[in-house]
C-alpha cells in the first residue's frame, strides 16, 4: 500500500468521523517520530502546529517536531522528506505500525 491508501486505512481503523465532518483538520500522532495533519474540507484550513493552511485535500507531516512532507491525498502530488530517518518507506512504516497497534 501507498501512504494515501495507509492514511486511509488508518482513519477507519481509528474510527474516526469522516474528516469533513470535523471541525478543523484531522490530526494524528504515529509515534515518538511522526505525526500528520489531513484537510479533509473544501476550503483551506489551518491547526495550531502549521505555520499555513492546507488546501483541501492536503496532507502536512512532520518528522521530530520538523516538517518532513505536504502533498494531497487526491492527487498524491507533492513531496516527503528524503533523508536517512525521515523518508517515504519511513512514513509509510510508521502508518503501518499505527495500523498494526
Amino acid at each position: 500500500m501507498n501512504a494515501i491508501e495507509l492514511i486511509l486505512e488508518l482513519h477507519k481503523h481509528d474510527g474516526t468521523e469522516p474528516i469533513s465532518r470535523l471541525p478543523a483538520l484531522w490530526y494524528r500522532r504515529l509515534d515518538d517520530c511522526w505525526e500528520f495533519w489531513v484537510n479533509g474540507h473544501m476550503e483551506p484550513q489551518g491547526g495550531e502546529e502549521i505555520a499555513q493552511k492546507l488546501a483541501p485535500g492536503e496532507c502536512y507531516v512532520k518528522f521530530n517536531g520538523w516538517p518532513a512532507g505536504l502533498f494531497s491525498i487526491i492527487t498524491g502530488d507533492g513531496v516527503i522528506a528524503a533523508g536517512s530517518l525521515a523518508n517515504y518507506e519511513a512514513f509509510c512504516e510508521a502508518l503501518q505500525g499505527a495500523i498494526a497497534a
